[in-house]
């Protein structure tokens, strides 16, 4: 029985440590505006000049996903843009950071596909250089920031808990106009 007790305890402990940790870093990444590198290369259609932007939201993928396996689902964030696309002054962009070995292969890729979703090729990982701060969790990939650059939603529109963040997406979206 004490044995049970104590793992019991373990358990919330572990938990509610992981919580307090994932607070923090949330709150951290919500303090720091996002800057967004010149020099990336632009493989798809940019919709928008910067200057009309009020909200971007960006879906960052770097080396340790599996950038092919993204590619294949990307076709799910085509509602999204058209969702962007029915509102002003909101632009979408997809930042890959491929490995060094990747390179070629995922550019050749990317081309032969003809996305019509803006993907932004971060081949000299300016992204992460710029943005020393940005966490190591994978739950902060997806995220809208103002036009100052501040993240104010975190979540994948496609991923995970998407029936919970569409509607408030939407609504956030809304807010902006």
């Amino acid at each position: 029985m004490r044995r049970l007790v104590i793992m019991v305890c373990a358990a919330i402990l572990i938990t509610s440590c992981a919580r307090i940790k994932l607070r923090h870093e949330l709150m951290k990444f919500e303090s720091i505006p996002i800057v967004l590198p010149e020099s990336m290369y632009v493989l798809g259609p940019t919709h928008h000049a910067p200057d009309t932007v009020k909200a971007t939201l960006i879906r960052y993928v770097d080396s340790t996903e599996c950038t092919s396996c993204f590619l294949s689902t990307i076709y799910n964030y085509y509602e999204i843009q058209d969702l962007l696309d029915s509102l002003k002054g909101l632009d979408f962009k997809i930042i890959i950071t491929p490995s060094q070995e990747l390179i070629e292969e995922l550019q050749s890729e990317i081309l032969s596909c003809a996305y019509s979703l803006p993907i932004f090729y971060d081949v000299n990982r300016e992204f992460l250089t710029r943005n020393p701060t940005f966490p190591t969790n994978k739950l902060f990939r997806c995220f809208l920031v103002n036009s100052k650059g501040y993240p104010i939603m975190i979540g994948d529109p496609i991923m995970g808990q998407s029936e919970r963040i569409r509607p408030l997406l939407k609504e956030v979206f809304t807010n902006i106009n």
